[in-house]
C-alpha cells in the first residue's frame, strides 16, 4: 500500500508540474523519495521505522514551504494594496479640480470673504485626509470617511451651485471600511454624470445594515454610461477598479455597477459584517 500511495503522488506531480515552482517540485520530491528510500533501508535495516521517520522529514519539508508561500502572498497582498493606495491619491488629486477650486475661492475673497475662508478650510481638510489615506493601512470609521466626502461635495457646491443638489441618506453608520473607498465614487458620479448632464442632477448616497452586510449606495441622475463600454473609455469611473480591489483585499466587500445612459448610474458597496471586530 505504501508503493501504491507513492505511485499516484508520482502521478499527480507529473499531472501538476507545470504550474509547481522549482522549489515546490523539490519538497513534493522529497515526498516520494524519502519513504521509497527509507522502505527500500528498512528491507535490509529491520527493527527501526525508518518510513516513520522519512514521512516525518518530508512532511516537515512540505509544512514549511506552505508557510513560505503563504507568507510571500501576504508581502505580494501587502504591495497591492501599497500600491493601490498611492494609485487612488494620485487619481483624486486632479491639476483641473485644484485650479477650479482656487479660482472659485480667489472670487469669493472679493465678494464674500468669510466664505472664501470657510472653503479654504475645506480644502485643507480635504487634502490632508488625501495625504493621510497614503499611510492608513487600517479600516477606517464611515464617519470619517463621509468627513473627507463631505469636503470634496462643498467645494464642488462652491463651483457648480443649484447644478448639484446633494442627499444624504445615512440609515446606518457604525462600522468600517477602508480609506478613500465613498470619495472616489461620489467624485465619479459628480465629474462623470450630473455635470456631463444639462442642468445638474442629484447625487444621493445611503447607507443601511442589511442582515449581516452593509450596504452603501451612491446613485446619481446624470449622464449615464454603457457599462459595456468602460474598458474603452479611459475617463469612466477612474478609479472604481481600484476600490473595487481595495474592498476585496481588506475586508472582503464588493462593488457592483449598474447605469444606463440618460438615467444615470448606481454603484453598490456591500461589506459583510458577520464576526467582524472594530
Amino acid at each position: 500500500w505504501g508503493l501504491v500511495g507513492i505511485a499516484v503522488d508520482i502521478g499527480l506531480l507529473f499531472v501538476y508540474r507545470q504550474g509547481l515552482g522549482k522549489n515546490e517540485v523539490w519538497v513534493l520530491l522529497s515526498y516520494i523519495i524519502l519513504p521509497l528510500l527509507a522502505m527500500t533501508v528498512q528491507i535490509f535495516i529491520y527493527g527501526i521505522a525508518w518510513l516513520y521517520l522519512a514521512t516525518t522529514i518530508s512532511i516537515i519539508f512540505v509544512y514549511e514551504t506552505l508557510q513560505a508561500n503563504q507568507a510571500q502572498k501576504q508581502r505580494w497582498k501587502e504591495m497591492e494594496l501599497e500600491q493601490s493606495r498611492t494609485a487612488i491619491i494620485l487619481s483624486q488629486v486632479q491639476p483641473h479640480f485644484l485650479y477650479n477650486v482656487l479660482l472659485g475661492i480667489k472670487q469669493l475673497c472679493d465678494s464674500n470673504p468669510k466664505k472664501a475662508s470657510e472653503a479654504l478650510e475645506h480644502l485643507a481638510f480635504y487634502m490632508r485626509r488625501n495625504l493621510n489615506s497614503l499611510t492608513r493601512k487600517q479600516l477606517i470609521p464611515f464617519d470619517e470617511e463621509m468627513c473627507h466626502v463631505n469636503d470634496y461635495l462643498y467645494l464642488e457646491k462652491m463651483r457648480f451651485e443649484e447644478k448639484l443638489t446633494v442627499v444624504l441618506d445615512l440609515e446606518y453608520t457604525d462600522f468600517f471600511l477602508p480609506a478613500m473607498t465613498v470619495q472616489p465614487i461620489a467624485e465619479n458620479a459628480v465629474r462623470w454624470g450630473i455635470t456631463k448632464k444639462k442642468g445638474g442632477g442629484t447625487l444621493t448616497i445611503k447607507s443601511q445594515l442589511t442582515g449581516e452586510e452593509v450596504m452603501i449606495s451612491v446613485m446619481d441622475d446624470g449622464a449615464g454610461f454603457d457599462p459595456n463600454e468602460i474598458r474603452n473609455d479611459g475617463k469612466t469611473h477612474v478609479g472604481i477598479e481600484n476600490v473595487r480591489q481595495r474592498l476585496m483585499l481588506q475586508c472582503g466587500g464588493t462593488l457592483s455597477i449598474s447605469s444606463k445612459k440618460g438615467s444615470g448610474t448606481t454603484v453598490t458597496i456591500r461589506l459583510p459584517q458577520k464576526g467582524r471586530n472594530k
